[in-house]
């Protein structure tokens, strides 16, 4: 029986930075990328894909909007996507992972995954995720995408409740 093995590498942010550097680096088979029509850098993640393809390595496009992301996009009235920009964080009085914890509510709220979310919530370290959250009386985080994320913090801590 014959087998092959290549070696790859995936990126959820800096998509075109990292698709670069992975072709530049000359050692890599493959690289896994998030590539959607809602990322406000798709053009440049179009271009460094092409520039992949170019040079011989391949690329698997994750987060495509696949149906369970357009399910997740229908069913929250006014949904934006977050874009991982991370503009966030620094609005935050704590610096939380802002990013991660709006992750988890898509997980819990949109692929109705609550074990997912909850893993990604235990991850975070601490001081930095939902727990910081708890202790905070007011919501300073802002998007600058629109997200409420507020409203997704508040969603996330009562069913972190329950969770128990």
């Amino acid at each position: 029986m014959w087998t092959s093995s290549f070696i790859g590498t995936s990126t959820h942010a800096n998509e075109p930075e990292v698709i670069k550097a992975t072709v530049d680096a000359g050692i890599w088979d493959v690289v896994l990328t998030s590539y959607n029509f809602v990322q406000e850098h798709r053009e440049d993640v179009k271009k460094a894909i092409a520039y992949a393809v170019s040079k011989g390595v391949g690329v698997v496009a994750m987060k495509t909007r696949e149906t369970a992301a357009i399910r997740y996009g229908q069913s929250l009235k006014g949904i934006l996507y977050c874009q991982n920009c991370r503009s966030c964080v620094s609005t935050c009085r704590e610096s939380v992972s802002v990013p991660d914890l709006i992750r988890a509510y898509m997980y819990k709220e949109g692929y109705r995954n609550p074990i997912q979310a909850r893993q990604t919530i235990a991850e975070l370290p601490a001081g930095k995720g939902l727990d910081a959250c708890t202790e905070c009386s007011t919501c300073t985080a802002v998007c600058r995408n629109g997200i409420d994320i507020p409203d997704r913090v508040r969603t996330l801590i009562a069913d972190n409740m329950h969770w128990g």
